[in-house]
């Protein structure tokens, strides 16, 4: 019988342990949105709605799509020196006429709340993690809650960004999975999805993964996210997929909560190690 990855259930768990410490930590996030994607604007009003039942200050920095990159550093190295700002996290995507890598690692790494700092990335793939991107991490919590074990699974992973794909192969492996990445060129990606254990679709094309990509008993996380015409849509076309999976995760309720609660979990944990930095 097929099981839900509940990551609103999940999620509202973990925050009640952290509103037991977050009022004490006088924690500041502050979030860099650049233009309007409607995408980004719902995660960013996700994540200040989560900063504001947790007793978390944040600002949203809205800049215009045109925005001169120049700009956007100058204010990143103000919130880097500003002791006040806990964290600090940059809404991806940026628009194309900007230096998305360049950005990033502006970020001072005791503040990079999304762990997508070089340095940080690094570190994964060095199997020391320390502040993980969020999306992965919230991926792994989950998988973690229902206990299940990646070690000697057969993961395919849909996506190779550098926000989730990458990152969360590396972490994959770190547990002793077997992981295969597609990617738009990938021929023939039914061939890969079907012979595995666990399927990741991190690609933002709904209903990419279908029922006969899918084998009996398999483990399906739903990491996609598109917004169309107001309606929110996953990679997965969860209504028929689900008759086949051991597990599946829904969007929205799905990573999408777990990803918000990661961020906190990586602001405290910034905090705590701020004296290291």
């Amino acid at each position: 019988m097929m099981k839900l990855l509940d990551g609103m259930k999940v999620s509202e768990g973990i925050s009640t342990n952290l509103a037991k410490i977050t009022g004490k930590l006088n924690l500041k996030l502050s979030i860099i949105l650049v233009g309007k994607n409607p995408s980004s604007v719902v995660y960013v009003n996700a994540k200040k709605r989560k900063c504001n039942t947790l007793d978390i200050e944040c600002d949203v920095v809205h800049f215009d799509n045109d925005v001169k990159e120049k700009k956007i550093l100058e204010k990143i190295e103000l919130l880097n020196n500003d002791r006040m700002v806990s964290g600090i996290l940059v809404q991806l995507p940026l628009p194309s006429h900007l230096d998305t890598r360049k950005i990033l690692d502006s970020v001072d790494i005791g503040k990079d709340v999304d762990g997508l700092n070089s340095y940080y990335l690094t570190k994964i793939f060095l199997n020391e993690e320390k502040i993980v991107p969020c999306t992965p991490k919230g991926v792994i919590t989950l998988l973690d809650y229902y206990k299940i074990n990646l070690y000697g699974k057969r993961i395919c992973i849909l996506g190779f960004s550098n926000i989730v794909g990458k990152p969360l192969a590396a972490m994959c492996i770190n547990r002793g999975g077997t992981v295969t990445i597609c990617n738009s060129k990938t021929k023939n990606i039914k061939e890969h999805t079907l012979r595995s254990d666990i399927i990741m679709s991190s690609v933002g094309k709904p209903k990419l993964v279908t029922k006969n990509m899918v084998s009996d008993g398999a483990i399906v996380v739903d990491i996609g996210f598109s917004k169309i015409k107001g309606k929110t849509y996953g990679d997965v076309d969860f209504n028929n997929v689900k008759e086949k999976c051991a597990y599946i995760s829904p969007v929205p309720g799905g990573v999408g909560p777990m990803t918000i609660v990661s961020l906190i979990q990586n602001l405290i944990l910034l905090k705590k190690l701020k004296d290291n930095f």
